[in-house]
């Protein structure tokens, strides 16, 4: 027998202060001048926040992994945070294991200038963060899925996040926290706190009257306050008797591991200077190309040995889900690991100075057929795509009628997808019957939300095709872009919709992701389309954290199969699925069919378990097979209303429609 633990003494607080910047903050603007008739006046720079409590009575919002998955939106008056003696945001003196909770914050800016946003937290922790969780969504539109995340990370993650608003916008985005259901009884009266302050430092956005807004640069990413930025200044004091092995000394978003032996005799204290700044500029001397970001650190540390050689291990928080990054020591491109779900960097060096890490902005929609085409080696028949730009040019070229047939076309690099919207490959009949090799690499943040009644995701239709070594993060697949509210649009599948003949995916993963189809939705393939003695093969493709809604022919790896289905080394784990239609609709069933044949039994019978969607037709009660944790099939689809296959002992008239359901 399981016992829940409860915490009754436990405390979870947060404390949301306002940090209002006004023009004076800053040397380069004062008060206004005036002199006859002529007036200039100095820009401003003012923020605002609103925090709102969860409405469920609301399906504005839909996230595998919150409230069970269910819509749920936020009340519509919110706590104005400038207000005086504003109280914490966030009040749970009496949690317990499993429970959670969200808020939506809403930052305004009201001033005239454009502003970058920043959060910065203060926290005391008494013996409750390691119980916690929490993720920063943003929304309106909704940017990313929700990811778990230890509540350790909470400072790490705030830091690594810059938003830019210009004068009159707002950004929103819901915190999203909870306890582990795991939680013992070690954490019974421990609490947890922590201030968090709303920071806008002043863009470099606008231009003065010779076109140039050089003036403000400085401003961009640096502010007055330092500690309100990814970096700053900390020092560890050496102790009483002498170095420890290892020194970690970190600042927000940075971090270093001194070895002893690189520190000084001499030295007291070990002190790290870490200033950030982000932006096209950031790159230093190093440079940034159309298409890429930059961020660029000036990092020091005293205390090392003169000449010191010995590695220093570093790890910055440069922001999750980069693509193609690259790190630099001055102009030099040097060695380093990166995690992508996490955003940390690290790296080693023996001396410090300036540092630019360069990356891949997310696709803006554009197509570059010229570039795919210098990559396309006809007399090899092969094709790379080195940029999202290019893989946007093969869903052109094959939307117009090239098949590539023969033809293998690889990923050179991780893609972020997330900055525009998705055009599948293969639409309106058009194939891909070549090989995609994905190149062990990443497809971050796919966009398909397109109005389209059949063949939804990142591919549309694929025939006699193969798609391998790719992993899809963090896609939203809808024929709308709402993730709550009414479903529509039939065969969506995040990486395919449509496949035709022997199709093989292989070492294809899907995580962090959410699709929504009215029929034959799945989280790799929609439907294998063909029916008959054809081959749809999964080896080792794996689904997980992903939430699947739809209201028949629904599963976990393919939505409908129609043809042979060969399973091997394929897993799905934490994968949602939300059943759309009215729960009168679904009924459990657990019996035996009979075959019929013109209203007569023929002596077979089989088992049958899952869930099922009736639809009464013509006097029989048609049982849709509902959801399979891993697909649904079409073997058994009743050929008029006296041949078919019957449920014994089920209610009605009941005959499967379809197939059966095959779970885990």
């Amino acid at each position: 027998m399981k016992t829940k633990h409860s915490l009754w003494a436990s405390g979870l607080s947060l404390l949301l202060c306002m940090a209002l910047l006004l023009g004076t903050t800053f040397a380069w603007f004062t008060d206004s001048v005036t002199n006859t008739g002529n007036v200039i006046t100095a820009g401003t720079l003012s923020i605002g926040a609103s925090a709102y409590d969860v409405d469920t009575s609301k399906d504005t919002y839909q996230f595998a992994g919150i409230n069970n998955g269910q819509a749920f939106g936020f009340k519509g008056d919110g706590q104005d945070l400038k207000a005086e003696n504003c109280p914490p945001i966030l009040s749970e003196p009496r949690w317990e294991p499993g429970v959670s909770n969200a808020k939506l914050l809403t930052v305004s800016n009201n001033g005239s200038l454009a502003a970058n946003i920043r959060l910065s937290f203060d926290v005391e922790d008494n013996g409750l963060q390691d119980a916690l969780w929490f993720d920063f969504i943003q929304v309106e539109p909704v940017q990313g899925s929700f990811v778990k995340r230890p509540m350790s990370e909470l400072n790490t993650l705030a830091q690594s996040m810059v938003i830019p608003l210009n004068g009159g916008e707002s950004v929103s985005f819901i915190l999203v926290y909870g306890m582990d259901e795991q939680a013992d009884n070690a954490f019974q009266g421990k609490s947890f706190s922590a201030d968090v302050t709303v920071m806008a430092t002043q863009a470099s956005k606008e231009e003065d009257g010779f076109g140039s807004s050089d003036y403000d640069a400085a401003a961009d990413g640096t502010p007055d306050h330092p500690e309100w930025a990814t970096g700053g200044t900390a020092q560890v004091t050496k102790p009483a008797d002498s170095w420890a092995e290892e020194t970690v000394v970190s600042v927000p978003g940075a971090s270093v591991t001194v070895p002893d032996d690189a520190i000084s005799g001499s030295a007291n204290a070990m002190k790290l200077t870490v200033i950030r700044q982000d932006g096209p500029s950031a790159g230093g001397n190093v440079p940034v190309q159309d298409g890429q970001g930059a961020q660029y650190y000036d990092i020091a540390l005293t205390g090392l040995n003169d000449g010191n050689t010995l590695p220093v291990s570093v790890q910055m928080q440069v922001g999750a889900k980069r693509t193609n990054v690259k790190l630099f020591s001055g102009t030099d491109e040097i060695p380093f690991t990166y995690d992508a779900a996490t955003g940390l960097l690290t790296f080693s060096a023996a001396s410090f100075g300036p540092f630019a890490v360069v990356y891949d902005l997310p696709w803006d929609g554009s197509v570059d057929a010229e570039g795919l085409e210098a990559n396309t080696n006809a007399a090899a028949k092969t094709v790379t795509v080195d940029t999202p730009a290019q893989l946007a040019a093969l869903a052109q070229k094959v939307n117009a009628g090239t098949t590539y047939a023969g033809y293998t076309v690889t990923l050179t690099r991780d893609m972020d997808l997330s900055g525009a919207n998705w055009t599948p490959i293969g639409v309106n009949g058009k194939m891909f019957r070549g090989a995609f090799d994905g190149g062990d690499h990443v497809i971050f943040g796919l966009q398909a939300v397109n109005n389209l009644d059949y063949g939804n995701g990142f591919f549309g239709n694929i025939a006699a095709a193969t798609v391998r070594n790719v992993t899809i993060d963090g896609a939203f697949v809808s024929r709308y872009g709402s993730s709550s509210g009414s479903i529509s649009g039939n065969v969506y599948g995040i990486v395919s919709a449509y496949a035709y003949g022997n199709v093989t995916f292989e070492n294809v993963h899907v995580k962090n992701s959410s699709i929504r189809g009215y029929g034959k939705v799945g989280a790799v393939l929609g439907m294998a389309a063909e029916p008959g003695s054809s081959v749809t093969a999964l080896k080792n493709c794996t689904v997980e954290n992903v939430s699947v809604t739809v209201a028949y022919n629904g599963g976990g790896l393919i939505g409908l199969a129609q043809n042979v289905v060969e399973l091997t080394g394929c897993t799905t784990e934490k994968v949602e699925a939300h059943l759309a239609d009215s729960a009168s609709k679904y009924v459990d069933v657990d019996t035996t069919a009979t075959q019929y044949v013109d209203g007569q039994p023929i002596g077979k019978t089989m088992p049958v378990k899952g869930k099922f969607w009736v639809c009464p037709y013509q006097g029989v009660d048609l049982h849709y097979a509902a959801w399979g944790d891993y697909y649904t099939d079409y073997y058994y689809e009743m050929e008029t209303e006296t041949t078919g296959w019957k449920l014994e002992g089920v209610e009605g008239n009941a005959y499967i429609a379809d197939g059966l359901c095959h779970n885990k």
